[in-house]
């Protein structure tokens, strides 16, 4: 997702991160609730367990928690679960808005990401 994009834009966008850390078995998001960040994994690997969906597992470099803050309603539409530690880098949404009018590829690209997950649970 972050590779068409350059890197002194990168560079201001993980300076903006924050990194957290979740022990496995944590719940890092639960359906319905309200969003207010996106995770990326750095290390580790979580459970995505959507409504009505079987569970995929995600590990480096995927991101989680972007639908809530594509939306108006800011909800979530998964549970997130630690499978193992997991170390995130999370992006709030007033900095990702930002970003987005900063640089427009990052807003494609999470659109496409977005997408194609949801796709993909449909044919599925």
């Amino acid at each position: 997702m972050f590779g068409g994009l350059d890197e002194p834009f990168l560079k201001g966008l993980a300076f903006s991160m924050s990194e957290v850390t979740f022990p496995a078995g944590r719940v890092l998001i639960e359906p319905r609730a309200a969003g207010s960040g996106m995770f990326v994994i750095a290390e580790g690997t979580v459970t995505v367990q959507p409504r009505d969906v079987a569970p995929t597992e995600l590990g480096p470099g995927a991101v989680v928690g972007e639908l809530a803050l594509l939306t108006r309603d800011g909800t979530r539409t998964a549970r997130v679960q630690a499978v193992t530690d997991v170390r995130c880098l999370t992006l709030d949404r007033t900095t990702l808005q930002q970003a987005f009018e900063e640089e427009p590829k990052l807003a494609i690209a999470l659109l496409q990401s977005a997408v194609e997950r949801l796709s993909a649970q449909i044919l599925s």
